[in-house]
């Protein structure tokens, strides 16, 4: 794991973003394959690694796709890491979390609302952020859902 994130930060400083995105594409890529779906090495090296290809919310997306990936729990936890803790990944993280807060499906939707409800509780600068966000997506989706009933009756 270290000896990962020397080379990463090795070519980061290095060469070019986009020939470090490749490489790092290919390596999350795999190790994404390779690890078991419990292995919070995964996390610990999306947070710590010195940029994040944007295929990882590819890869965290698939790990969310539904209630019964075996992925699903370190792929909510992942994102809400990533919201906390990268604050350039802070607003696609927290979009995908509430986009699952509102999904059809309860299995889904029921782990991604006590997720955020625990983000909510956290203390600190990246929480209030993320409330802040939390809440004006709340808001704005609740206005969505009233038009939409309302044009329906």
């Amino acid at each position: 794991h270290e000896l990962l994130l020397a080379w990463a930060y090795a070519e980061f400083r290095e060469h070019s973003l986009e020939r470090y995105d490749e490489l790092a594409d290919v390596l999350l890529a795999s190790l994404h394959e390779r690890l078991a779906p419990n292995d919070r090495l995964w996390t610990k090296l999306l947070l710590q690694m010195p940029r994040l290809p944007r295929t990882v919310l590819e890869l965290l997306r698939s790990d969310i796709a539904s209630a019964a990936s075996p992925r699903l729990t370190l792929g909510l936890t992942t994102l809400r890491d990533l919201a906390l803790q990268r604050d350039a990944w802070r607003p696609a993280c927290l979009e995908l979390l509430l986009e699952l807060c509102t999904a059809g499906s309860a299995p889904l939707r029921a782990p991604s609302i006590r997720l955020v409800v625990s983000m909510a509780a956290g203390e600190g600068v990246a929480q209030a952020a993320a409330v802040d966000q939390i809440a004006a997506r709340a808001h704005s989706h609740a206005a969505e859902e009233l038009e939409a009933a309302l044009a329906a009756a």
